[in-house]
């Protein structure tokens, strides 16, 4: 037997910007004071991912069938987990705490302070730029092209993120131009890819022979597989 609670109407259309929103709604169904403020989740898979990138060069010390390009894969895939769930983060938040640094043990220090947006941002590409290249861009496995991390994913990562630097209307004109160019830059090369693959696959096969992972792969970059 289900029982209905009191329906309430809420008042929106005074509301000009997104973060407007949850203070409405908060007063209005006397919500506590974190309701909309939950991160939890982004943080866990941050610190997963930093402890990966944390013990992953020690194990490629170790095991000599973990070689150089698998760390660079490893380090390419974790990084854009990382950054993926940081952007998430700065879009919903903007300031919010930044770390680089597993939490390992209890001798750490975990009241991290709030970093400015534009420097996470400015972090997280510079990260990016720096291991892109090491992802694979394709997988021999074709549920790995849309459920694990790819090399054009990162692409379009990065695009994204240049695209929400170049909308900062505080940074100097020039610079902003230059986040749309790279911008571009970064859309154009998944663009051409896709356009490459669905080229080279209409010569392969007929396309009503295509399975469903194979329709996955072309028409999407990432997906949860589940």
């Amino acid at each position: 037997m289900y029982q209905f609670k009191e329906l309430y109407t809420i008042d929106f259309s005074n509301v000009k910007y997104y973060m407007e929103i949850h203070p409405i709604i908060q007063k209005a169904l006397d919500f506590p004071d974190y309701y909309g403020c939950n991160w939890d989740a982004f943080y866990n898979v941050i610190n997963r991912c930093n402890i990966v990138l944390h013990y992953a060069p020690s194990v490629a010390d170790l095991d000599p069938n973990y070689n150089i390009t698998d760390l660079n894969m490893t380090t390419a895939e974790v990084k854009a987990i990382r950054a993926l769930s940081y952007f998430y983060l700065i879009r919903t938040f903007k300031d919010v705490p930044f770390t680089l640094n597993p939490s390992i043990d209890d001798f750490q220090e975990y009241v991290v302070p709030a970093t400015k947006h534009e420097i996470i941002l400015d972090s997280l590409i510079l990260d990016l730029e720096g291991c892109k290249d090491y992802a694979p861009l394709k997988n021999p496995d074709r549920k790995k092209n849309t459920g694990r991390v790819t090399r054009n994913m990162i692409y379009t990562l990065l695009a994204d993120m240049y695209l929400w630097k170049a909308s900062d209307y505080k940074l100097p004109v020039a610079a902003q131009q230059e986040a749309y160019r790279k911008c571009i830059e970064y859309c154009d090369m998944v663009i051409n890819y896709k356009i490459n693959q669905y080229k080279i696959d209409e010569d392969a096969a007929d396309a009503d022979a295509r399975s469903e992972e194979h329709t996955s792969e072309l028409q999407s970059l990432v997906v949860i597989s589940y």
